[in-house]
């Protein structure tokens, strides 16, 4: 039986435009912005900055080099957060409902600049002034210098909040994450993009046994 629901974040709980995010920093560095791109991809800035072993600035001053009359950070930081949408309420009313009944916990790639912005969101259009207290356990890439799949990270969430493997249910959007969560004995549901989860969550949770 189900004991622990360990959710993602993004394209579950807020909703994302990913293209948004590459659109903005092209307006801001059109001539540079494939080239820095790709360097960051080649020199591991993106897996760094989610894992904590890259600060904010050191980020964001990733898309100035070699430009002329490179952006400040605020238009940059705004660009990184563009991908960000909203969170419906009826989500956080299902995140209530659902920790009455088991253990909930979050885990998410994700960045400061991301963290900032989402919880400046929240307490502006609802309130909540303590998001992480909606889960057992909050677990962020920055904070935990771990990603999804590598499997070897949810291994590690296993041992460290003390879950059964063989009774937690993992849903994220990204079929690779599944994949990782899988190979570590957890129970998966793929959620699809675009999907509204709390249509899903009973379906994953009664799939799941």
């Amino acid at each position: 039986m189900i004991q622990n629901i360990v959710l993602d974040l993004g394209n579950v709980i807020i909703n994302l435009d990913m293209p948004a995010t590459d659109r903005e920093l092209r307006k801001l560095v059109p001539k540079d912005w494939l080239r820095l791109h790709e360097r960051n991809q080649v020199k591991g800035v993106y897996h760094a900055f989610e894992t904590g072993k890259m600060s904010e600035r050191e980020f964001l001053s990733s898309f100035e080099e070699g430009v002329e009359d490179a952006p400040d950070h605020y238009d940059l930081r705004a660009a990184w957060n563009a991908m960000l949408l909203d969170v419906p309420p009826k989500r956080i009313a299902m995140l209530e409902a659902l920790a009455e009944i088991y253990d909930l916990y979050l885990l998410s790639n994700t960045n400061e600049t991301h963290m900032d912005f989402i919880r400046e969101y929240l307490e502006r259009e609802h309130g909540i002034t303590d998001f992480d207290s909606y889960f057992e356990k909050a677990y962020y890439s920055q904070d935990i210098q771990r990603r999804k799949p590598d499997v070897a990270t949810y291994e590690w969430v296993s041992r460290d909040a003390g879950i059964d493997p063989a009774a937690t249910l993992f849903i994220d959007d990204n079929e690779q994450n599944i994949a990782g969560a899988q190979a570590a004995g957890w129970q998966v549901q793929h959620h699809p993009v675009g999907a509204e989860i709390t249509d899903y969550i009973q379906q994953y949770i009664r799939q799941a046994g």
